[in-house]
């Protein structure tokens, strides 16, 4: 352990200082940038980034049906492969671990209702800068794919003739014919949406969807109660009417027209999306859909995007091609779904963007002050939430639609707010399926323990002691689940007094690998779900190359002129050095002072900035999971006296 400080725990001044300056360096280099976006990231179209060996919502011989006090869920688990580099060594560790169950919901006791509102995406800027603006249909979008994620769990779940989706009476006005209609509000503060189809079924779709209250309703029934799928949302209030080229019956009151299957409605969208060019919105809204069954435990309420005209006649900017790549289709469903509903796998996607491999538990604090009371809030306050979107999908691209769709469904805030008191649990799972870092237990930080000799005495990290008795305990009896902390232990840990399984392998150099996901069937049994990948192979869109060449030359010509556009030619498309030009450019602009806007930071004082709060909480909850199971170590017993943990444990 660290004995450079006479705080047992808490870093000294110097270490202190260094890491509020690289967060205030780090965090000004991200807004620099992102505050002079003209557009989204790019990465935000990338949805099948979430889809790397990603299981699925399965079928209920696959997976049982379990109960909650008002929820229906299903359970699964991951199996990894631990086998050191060496196959060939004498190491007796058997060659699988499995993690502990995680809880999937599919089923609540109610729906979800939403209200349409301008706060936070009042008009869509797409992923390149727009010539003209363009109708943002999101929203409505996004109440599409609320079905369509819905009826497609009923089908997969239906065990009874009870479990069905079903129209009610209530629906948006679907008899409007105006000729010279818009899509803006009118003097009643009534909607036309043109949908521009002759399909009279697609046309009774719509209406429900866009109904007041329940239009729709999705139905588990199970023992005498009804569940409802966490993706169902209805409008509160509702002044939409459709335009559309069907022609009517005599009497629409009688006409009875049945519900459509989920791969019939998802075509019902994509026509409107063809209709208005506007598949770009339509990958985004999916990403916002799977945002909804957040909302509901972090109290957040949904508020969708009102829908905004853009000029007539519709612009052609050919979005159906350009995404072809990221379009979803039927398959991927119930992928995405899983992803979605699996507890804690969004929370801990979206919570990663603010970790930082080098930092450890206990200069969280250092790390995040200044990002979680000053920048953010001061972005949120000047509704600059765009900003927020470009830097998050700056530090983790992958994550990136994920933050947008919590833009688009109003929960960005709440996030926000929960990250300055809150450090999400580990979910090494969210590390496969989506491809980028979360924690230092992930797979790729495994490695052979370093070991240094200090007067006679063999030491290893305490990192890596953590990672090896996640490793070697194999049949999961102790430590079935990884830690509630992302951040890493500080400090070394004497190889004589660690456990006898890590002293054992310490030296194997084992790997941590994703297998597969078991869904938990009846009777103990299991059921394996490779999953499905697309993974970094879906980065790169069909987006044509001289239309993001000349943009970014563009932009690089406006902020650093012609040295660092030749540069930027260079740099286009390499994922390594992309970054560091990030940084290039935001010094650059710095010198030239095209500082960003409302510095940040300047209004946060000392205490402020070196309160320990979130340094406690992660150095507590990084050495709880320890405690229970390994005790302490007599070297280590003032430790365990100090004020972070003390009270808690001894």
């Amino acid at each position: 352990m660290d004995g450079s400080n006479h705080d047992l725990l808490r870093p000294d001044i110097h270490r202190a200082t260094d890491v509020v300056s690289h967060s205030k360096s780090t965090w000004n280099a991200l807004l620099s940038s992102a505050q002079s976006a003209t557009a989204l990231p790019h990465p935000c179209s990338n949805i099948k980034a979430l889809l790397n060996k990603t299981p699925s919502i399965p079928e209920p011989v696959d997976a049982a049906d379990c109960f909650g006090t008002n929820s229906l869920y299903i359970e699964g688990y991951a199996t990894w492969s631990v086998s050191p580099v060496d196959r060939s060594s004498a190491c007796g560790l058997p060659p699988r671990k499995k993690t502990g169950s995680r809880t999937v919901y599919i089923g609540g006791c109610r729906p979800s209702t939403c209200d349409l509102f301008a706060e936070y995406v009042s008009e869509w800027n797409a992923f390149y800068p727009l010539l003209n603006p363009v109708s943002n249909y999101l929203g409505i979008f996004v109440l599409g794919w609320s079905y369509i994620l819905s009826a497609r769990l009923i089908e997969i779940r239906r065990s009874t003739m009870k479990d069905m989706v079903i129209y009610t009476d209530s629906k948006a006005q679907w008899d409007c014919h105006i000729q010279s209609q818009t899509d803006g509000p009118l003097p009643d503060n009534s909607y036309i949406i043109d949908i521009g189809t002759h399909d009279l079924a697609e046309v009774r779709w719509w209406a429900a969807i866009l109904a007041e209250g329940r239009g729709w309703q999705a139905t588990l029934v199970r023992d005498g109660k009804e569940y409802y799928p966490l993706w169902e949302c209805h409008l509160n209030s509702s002044q939409f009417r459709l335009h559309h080229c069907a022609k009517l019956p005599p009497s629409i009151s009688t006409l009875k027209l049945e519900p459509p299957s989920s791969t019939q409605a998802q075509e019902y969208l994509f026509n409107l999306a063809r209709y208005h060019d506007a598949f770009d919105q339509l990958i985004s809204a999916l990403a916002a859909t799977m945002t909804i069954p957040l909302h509901n435990r972090f109290g957040a309420r949904i508020t969708l995007p009102l829908p905004k005209p853009g000029r007539l006649p519709i612009a052609h900017r050919k979005t159906e091609l350009t995404y072809r790549n990221q379009i979803p289709i039927p398959d991927e469903i119930p992928h995405y779904m899983a992803v979605s509903c699996t507890s804690g796998v969004v929370t801990s996607c979206l919570f990663s963007c603010f970790w930082e491999p080098d930092i450890p538990c206990n200069l969280v604090s250092q790390w995040l002050n200044l990002s979680m009371r000053q920048i953010f809030p001061s972005l949120i306050r000047s509704k600059k939430y765009n900003a927020i979107v470009c830097a998050m999908a700056q530090r983790r691209p992958n994550i990136a639609p994920l933050w947008l769709g919590s833009l688009i469904t109003g929960l960005l805030p709440r996030i926000l707010q929960l990250c300055r008191s809150y450090l999400p649990t580990v979910y090494l799972e969210a590390v496969t399926w989506t491809g980028s870092p979360q924690s230092f237990m992930d797979p790729q930080y495994h490695r052979l323990a370093p070991v240094q000799k200090i007067d006679g005495v063999q030491l290893i990290p305490r990192e890596d002691e953590f990672r090896l008795l996640f490793i070697t305990d194999v049949d999961s009896q102790t430590y079935r689940n990884p830690l509630l902390s992302p951040y890493r232990p500080f400090g070394y840990v004497d190889l004589r007094n660690i456990s006898i399984d890590v002293r054992l392998h310490y030296s194997c150099n084992h790997q941590l690998r994703y297998y597969c996901w078991n869904w938990k069937c009846e009777e103990g049994q299991v059921s394996i779900d490779f999953g499905m990948s697309y993974g970094l192979k879906a980065v790169e869109s069909s987006m044509e190359p001289n239309t993001l060449r000349s943009t970014g030359l563009k932009l690089a010509w406006m902020v650093v002129g012609s040295t660092y556009t030749t540069l930027y030619k260079l740099l286009l498309g390499n994922s390594f050095w992309g970054p560091i030009y990030r940084t290039l450019v935001s010094i650059c602009s710095w010198r030239r002072g095209l500082r960003p806007a409302n510095p940040p930071g300047e209004d946060l004082d000392k205490e402020e900035i070196f309160d320990d709060t979130l340094s406690e909480l992660a150095t507590r909850n990084i050495f709880s999971w320890t405690f229970f199971s390994e005790g302490t170590r007599s070297e280590e017993r003032e430790l365990w006296k100090h004020e972070w943990i003390g009270h808690t444990f001894m």
